[in-house]
């Protein structure tokens, strides 16, 4: 595996290292991911996307309070685009609409991260570090559901569902922060090149289309990531690019 980055920049998130952090105060470290897994089982099929789904959608009270509780107990972190591009906020993994009226069955798109709001890390943008440092599966932890490659093929959906032992919900996120399918080696998570603009924020919010993509080092500020735990300091990042909206 080819480490792009310094030595000094590239941590392996572990549940050492991410306990540690939880507990000291100055919590201001951004981690590079570095993990590898495998797994074993076939990719869900299209037609059984829907069912799973609308199960995983239920908002009684008694679920509600479950979704509270678990989220309370783990390690929550964004899953932060290195480069921030045209966003002074950074870019982040996010459901569909916003916070805990997010759409789990709508799957995942890149938006502006909401850590500038003072308030931590979102519920719909806010995963399960300590499953991706043990498993390679990236679980947004409110909803209680996980990134699912949907096919492997160029231009996949990021699909959000139930979280299982499949193969298309396993994932290998090299040294330098590429997201890679374990059943789709050649494709990387990928934010797309078009902006489009969100509802509220000052800035206005920033939306744009996340997929699986072939990697390509070209557009590599589009495809590495990294961890910004809850409780991170706040630091606004400078631009790489013009914003086109204000």
């Amino acid at each position: 595996m080819t480490n792009k980055i310094s030595k000094a920049l590239v941590l392996a998130v572990t549940l050492t290292s991410i306990a540690c952090t939880s507990q000291d105060d100055s919590k201001s470290e951004i981690i590079p991911l570095q993990f590898q897994t495998t797994a074993t089982t076939e990719i869900a099929s299209q037609e059984s996307v829907p069912a799973q789904q609308q199960a995983q959608a239920t908002t009684t009270p008694a679920a509600i309070q479950a979704q509270t509780e678990n989220a309370a107990s783990v390690t929550k972190a964004e899953l932060k685009l290195i480069a921030p591009l045209e966003e002074t906020r950074g870019w982040c993994v996010d459901l569909f609409a916003h916070l805990t009226n997010a759409i789990p069955i709508g799957g995942f798109q890149a938006h502006n991260c909401f850590y500038y709001m003072g308030n931590g890390v979102t519920e719909d943008q806010g995963f399960d570090a300590q499953m991706i440092s043990e498993e390679g599966r990236i679980r947004i932890v409110y909803f209680d559901m996980c990134m699912t490659l949907h096919e492997p093929n160029p231009g996949s959906f990021v699909a959000t569902e139930a979280c299982n032992d499949g193969e298309a919900q396993n994932f290998d996120i090299k040294d330098t922060g590429e997201i890679v399918p374990v059943m789709a080696s050649n494709l990387c998570l990928t934010v797309g090149p078009r902006t489009v603009t969100g509802g509220g924020g000052s800035p206005i919010h920033l939306i744009r289309k996340l997929s699986f993509e072939t990697c390509d080092e070209s557009i590599s500020d589009r495809q590495q990531w990294e961890l910004r735990l809850d409780g991170a300091e706040y630091v606004e990042a400078t631009p790489t690019m013009p914003r086109p909206y204000n």
